[in-house]
């Protein structure tokens, strides 16, 4: 009895059903997994929130900030300032005491004092890499074989180790400080996603719709109110832009003051839904802009903290804004 097999075509339509299945799991698979990653980031927040509660506990209900309250500087945003961490000389060992400092040294006190583990400070959606102390820096003896919770920041370069953004906790641009707290409603939120505008692995998104962003505020300076169609155009874009980039612009998960995590599609979720991702100048901003944000001009030392209730999530970056 002559065998029957496939002919070609048989095998053809077999493969092309087969691609057809691949084409339509993929996308579903890829979304399951950034789902999974989301998850598993939040959870990292929610437990670092729990860290800096009981951090807060033992410290008069006051939250981390490295260099002494309303000392300090920031120095993690700016290329003319030095990027060395606590503990990479023996000076710095012995004197920690420093003015200029990173957002990132004031986290890393959860792991001197809070039993945090430099896992928890990486989102596995992110580009960021667990710390491991000063050896994987190449240091000189005998610092490298320190132990992490001798040191005061994470390494020369803590943007590579830290994938969330923190309260701005330093002198704002007033020579001010306005640092987080207990005693912030259940409302603040103080630490999130990495913040966009302070990423230097950002995606430039250049769609035409920043165009059409930069004609909208053409038409409120020039005293015109945009149509519906123009606000249409741009919204998107808008909320793309402010979005942390962490999770595909999707939005951003947000560790508020009460200790729930939530994932936001927005950034606007702070004090009279102002944006958490940048400070309100109040001198001609849009009200668009307020909620959703623009890239700022200045440079950090010129961020303002308008109040106890006004959110400022900053992270370092090796890129100057």
């Amino acid at each position: 009895m002559k065998r029957k097999g496939f002919t070609l075509i048989e095998l053809l339509v077999v493969i092309a059903i087969i691609a057809m299945l691949m084409a339509i799991l993929m996308p579903a698979l890829g979304r399951v997994r950034r789902l999974a990653q989301r998850l598993v980031c939040g959870t990292n927040i929610r437990g670092l929130g729990t860290a800096t509660m009981i951090y807060a506990n033992d410290n008069d209900e006051e939250y981390p900030v490295a260099g002494g309250r309303g000392d300090a500087e920031w120095v993690g945003a700016n290329e003319n300032t030095p990027t060395e961490a606590w503990g990479s000389t023996q000076q710095d060992i012995e004197e920690p005491d420093r003015d200029d400092v990173t957002v990132a040294a004031s986290l890393y006190l959860l792991i001197r004092e809070a039993d945090v583990s430099p896992k928890q400070f990486v989102c596995t959606s992110s580009d960021q890499k667990v710390y491991e102390g000063l050896a994987e820096a190449g240091d000189a003896e005998p610092y490298q074989d320190a132990d992490l919770t001798d040191l005061w920041d994470f390494g020369e370069s803590p943007w590579l180790h830290v994938s969330y953004a923190y309260h701005f906790p330093y002198k704002d641009g007033t020579g001010r400080a306005r640092p987080a707290s207990t005693n912030n409603s259940a409302g603040f939120a103080f630490i999130a996603d990495k913040n966009p505008w302070y990423d230097d692995s950002n995606l430039n998104l250049g769609t035409p719709e920043s165009d059409a962003y930069e004609m909208i505020c053409a038409l409120f300076n020039d005293g015109q109110n945009p149509g519906n169609n123009e606000w249409d155009s741009i919204s998107r874009y808008l909320i793309q832009v402010a979005n942390s980039a962490t999770h595909m612009r999707e939005g951003q998960n947000v560790l508020f003051n009460d200790g729930h995590v939530t994932f936001e599609n927005r950034p606007d979720v702070g004090y009279q839904s102002d944006n958490i991702y940048t400070w309100w100048t109040n001198n001609g901003q849009l009200e668009e802009e307020r909620r959703i944000g623009t890239e700022p001009e200045d440079d950090d030392q010129s961020i303002e903290i308008g109040g106890s209730e006004d959110t400022v999530l900053v992270n370092d970056s090796k890129i100057p804004t």
